[in-house]
């Protein structure tokens, strides 16, 4: 088992010596792809792990996995010290919320942002002391949209508009962990910087963990206070963001972090 720093009993979120195999087929023929390969990672409470690796690496996978969107073939997933069970999901999916990459294609864009904010409590079945117009203004007014845009559509924003409406979806039910998949990847580089210093500040005020799944380990050293680096489904080092990024042991991370370009002076996070 290849498992990633940190460990213990203040740990978040764990996986545990995850598997997760898609049977393929080409005609008649069918065969096993292993995605992720004995896995193990965790998310230290009001952290965030940073997952990275190229593209086809499994850092997507293992997150969906995490985020109990997909069933391992094998290992499990510990959320709080309990291990989750089949009859846990549910419940759990208020304490484990997604930003996914792509914003447009994440929000309804036949919904206005009310309806798209307040899904998760709506779909939980969560009571509010606020009615929901409100509770949706005040999500917007905390990640930085205009509350008097409560009633537009996804396609009047702009692409870190509609990412930031997709962060107050995922504070709805006050979550405890968020996994953010890509979540900046599709922006601008100057917008990047704005919705990260956005995720870092509500990590500040709430208390949140981030499982965070990148390719770029410029963004990386912004965000993340642990790093697991993956390749071909498997982990091969973790540690300290500072360790990883300024003396990585393994090859591969020194070649990743060859292939990051300059980022501005200015994103002092």
């Amino acid at each position: 088992m290849t498992t990633a720093d940190p460990a213990g009993p203040d740990l978040l979120l764990e996986a545990r010596s995850l598997r997760k195999e898609f049977v393929t087929s080409r005609g008649l023929r069918k065969s096993t792809l292993v995605a992720v390969d004995d896995v193990s990672v965790g998310v230290p409470a009001a952290s965030t792990l940073a997952v990275v690796g190229e593209s086809g690496s499994g850092k997507s996978t293992l997150a969906r996995m995490c985020g109990l969107l997909l069933e391992p073939t094998a290992g499990e997933v510990v959320f709080d010290g309990q291990a989750v069970t089949p009859e846990a999901v549910q419940l759990l999916r208020r304490e484990i919320q997604f930003v996914f990459q792509d914003p447009f294609s994440s929000l309804n864009p036949r919904h206005t942002v009310e309806q798209i904010v307040t899904a998760p409590l709506r779909y939980q079945g969560t009571r509010i002391r606020k009615d929901l117009r409100t509770f949706a203004q005040d999500l917007l007014d905390r990640v930085g949209i205009n509350p008097d845009h409560v009633d537009r559509l996804p396609s009047q924003f702009s692409g870190g508009q509609a990412q930031r409406i997709g962060i107050a979806r995922a504070l709805a039910c006050r979550p405890r962990l968020i996994i953010c998949d890509e979540a900046v990847s599709a922006l601008d580089v100057s917008v990047q910087a704005e919705v990260l210093q956005l995720l870092v500040d509500l990590q500040a005020d709430y208390g949140l963990g981030y499982l965070f799944i990148t390719h770029d380990l410029a963004v990386v050293r912004l965000i993340a206070t642990h790093v697991a680096v993956m390749q071909s489904g498997r982990l091969v080092e973790s540690g300290s963001a500072d360790q990883i990024l300024d003396a990585p042991r393994e090859r591969y991370t020194q070649e990743l972090l060859k292939a990051v370009p300059a980022y501005p002076d200015d994103w002092n996070i």
